[in-house]
């Protein structure tokens, strides 16, 4: 069964095309400069949602904030070449690496490494915490893209980078199987609640819980359960057996379309946020009593120990949305008629490629329905009050896989030291990504402004461009042990009975 294409750009044919679909780099992790410390107010919700309780303000508004994250294996720009304050000079050369457009700005790991790709980004719209006693509440609103490759075959890259033309790849049989590309875009409601259950000599324990609602922008996902091709010369490939499930979620103007419209929603979902924190407060016996919340003191501790799973859940898609199957074997595909594939919006591009690879435009066509499950993750932390105003904490975040399709959290292991004080705060996160890549941070705290990174090489073109993190936040809020003055008088200690 032959079918002639023709297509320049994306490479090899249907599995090209849909991976250029869904890995789309755009430009977000866990911004542990912020979320991390006892200033962090609803930040430190993300990472656990009992840490609500261990704050040293009891009321916390965040104005404004967002955190971007995108790092990846395979491309790069090389630190010698690029500068990221010198590309908001007018007379800056970038220099040119791939032979197109698309590519010629950045070039390649030249191994073969199985390869991944993540971004993670949020925007965090007006949330607050607030805490009365042993019990924290807390209402957090934001916007969230979360997007993933993993497993990916390094062959398949490199194609997409250097097209069939690419002899060395030309004539070697490919055998792929078991990895996939998602992306999920949504707009999350988030209600929290943390109280300290246990206070005794000094052991302090305390849980907490936040339900997300979860509103569906776009998303889509496509699972390569096989692979088996070979390129024959520069404008044939032989498909030997090719099975993948492709969805997405999205207006039928297409995906660039859905971005244009980020409040209407296609879908609905439910997640939420579980943990607990042990904590070993440096005072044996507590007195800490108070009328108002304002009057309930801030009490210090040696050390802390949290436990937590992360986004747990998914959403539904069953409006604008599409599931195909596509399940060949025996296929020779020439790239002389594919460039009517470009400018093609998803859903009608999905039909011309049924159309040639079943000879039905709708028979990989197979639902309307999908579901993406959230970037889950088990996270531990610890921290230590090491002397005055120093600090040593500790994080863990491992994700967990439940199907092929979810996007996928990075694993990470990080150090951070850090000062603080009510008027500054410093943090260095040192930390290993993906148990294989070595990143440091830095995060400065003013009062309530706070404006990191945890990847500081490519801040300062000491670090070839790999990946990109940058996170802020606003915030107003309220130390605890201090009420107005003006009322019913300054408290620097809760109330005793």
């Amino acid at each position: 069964m032959n079918f002639y294409f023709k297509h320049k750009r994306w490479g090899i044919i249907i599995l090209i095309f849909l991976l250029k679909m869904m890995y789309n780099p755009m430009m977000g992790q866990e911004a542990l400069g912020q979320s991390f410390g006892n200033y962090s107010g609803v930040w430190g919700g993300q990472i656990n949602p009992a840490s609500l309780t261990l704050n040293k303000v009891y009321l916390d508004v965040n104005l404004v904030g967002a955190s971007n994250h995108f790092s990846n294996n395979f491309a790069y720009i090389p630190h010698e070449d690029y500068s990221l304050f010198g590309l908001l000079t007018a007379d800056t050369i970038i220099r040119k690496y791939g032979k197109y457009m698309y590519n010629g700005y950045y070039t390649y790991f030249n191994n073969h490494d199985v390869k991944w790709a993540r971004i993670n980004s949020k925007v965090v719209l007006p949330s607050a915490m607030f805490q009365n006693g042993k019990s924290a509440f807390a209402v957090s609103t934001s916007v969230r893209f979360a997007s993933s490759g993993v497993d990916i075959p390094w062959e398949t890259l490199v194609f997409m980078y250097e097209d069939l033309t690419f002899e060395p790849l030309q004539g070697i049989r490919f055998e792929d199987a078991n990895f996939s590309f998602s992306l999920l875009t949504w707009e999350e409601l988030a209600f929290s609640y943390a109280r300290i259950i246990y206070d005794r000599n000094g052991n302090q324990l305390s849980a907490g819980i936040t339900g997300k609602l979860l509103f569906g922008l776009n998303g889509g996902y496509s699972e390569f359960r096989v692979a088996d091709y070979m390129a024959i010369d520069s404008k044939t490939v032989d498909f030997y057996k090719f099975q993948t499930n492709v969805a997405f979620a999205m207006p039928s103007t297409g995906l660039v379309s859905s971005f244009s419209n980020p409040f209407g929603s296609v879908g609905f979902g439910l997640g939420a946020d579980v943990g607990v924190t042990f904590v070993k407060k440096k005072d044996r016996y507590s007195e800490n009593r108070g009328y108002r919340p304002c009057e309930f003191a801030y009490e210090d501790y040696e050390y802390k120990i949290g436990f937590s799973i992360l986004d747990i859940g998914g959403i539904s898609f069953n409006k604008d949305t599409e599931y195909h199957v596509f399940n060949v074997e025996d296929v020779t595909l020439n790239t002389d008629d594919l460039d009517t594939l470009k400018g093609m919006t998803a859903d009608v591009g999905m039909r011309y490629l049924s159309l040639l690879m079943l000879g039905d435009s709708n028979a990989s066509l197979k639902g309307d329905k999908m579901r993406i499950g959230l970037p889950t993750a088990l996270s531990l932390q610890f921290d230590w009050h090491a002397m005055a105003s120093y600090y040593l904490g500790f994080v863990w975040i491992h994700p967990l896989h439940f199907h092929l399709k979810d996007t996928k959290r990075a694993a990470q292991v990080a150090i951070i030291p850090r000062y603080e004080t009510r008027m500054l705060g410093i943090s260095i996160p040192v930390s290993l990504y993906q148990y294989e890549r070595w990143r440091f941070g830095l995060a400065l705290r003013f009062y309530t402004l706070t404006i990191g990174t945890e990847c500081l090489g490519t801040i300062f073109d000491f670090k070839d461009l790999d990946s990109i993190d940058l996170y802020f936040s606003l915030k107003f809020n309220l130390d605890k042990g201090r009420c107005n003055p003006l009322k019913r008088g300054a408290c620097t200690r809760g109330r005793s009975w």
